[in-house]
């Protein structure tokens, strides 16, 4: 499922009934101010892809999300402050790319990286000054 470039995109409502999905492409979009409709996400099969979204703050709407096959990649994201939507999340794979949101905290992707475990990751161009708790 590709959501790209969609100038009035605010959340993702209608949503809700999707638990599973092979890509999950989420870039773009102007005015995407959170992923509120995923709720109900558990596994993606292949790539999850999160970028380039001028509004987005956080990914809480991915709290049931537990499973990724493939890639995680999360970047340009200027407003993105938090991963906590990602709490469930217990495996990725293969690949991790956490690059270029100057407001999420470097330490918060290097906790996902250790949690979930996955082979290869690249996490730079984050907020390194932010402290976690």
């Amino acid at each position: 499922m590709a959501l790209k470039s969609n100038p009035a995109l605010r959340n993702l409502q209608g949503l809700e009934g999707v638990s599973q999905l092979a890509n999950l492409l989420v870039i773009g979009n102007a005015k995407l101010e959170s992923l509120e409709g995923l709720s109900a996400l558990e596994t993606v099969y292949q790539d999850l892809t999160i970028g380039s979204n001028a509004v987005l703050t956080s990914i809480d709407g991915l709290s049931a999300l537990r499973a990724i096959d493939q890639n995680l990649i999360i970047s340009n994201n200027p407003e993105l402050t938090s991963l906590d939507g990602l709490s469930s999340l217990e495996r990725i794979h293969y690949g991790l790319e956490i690059t270029t949101n100057p407001k999420l905290p470097t330490c918060e992707a290097e906790e996902l990286r250790e949690r979930t475990g996955v082979p290869q990751a690249s996490v730079i161009n984050n907020d390194d000054s932010a402290t976690c708790p």
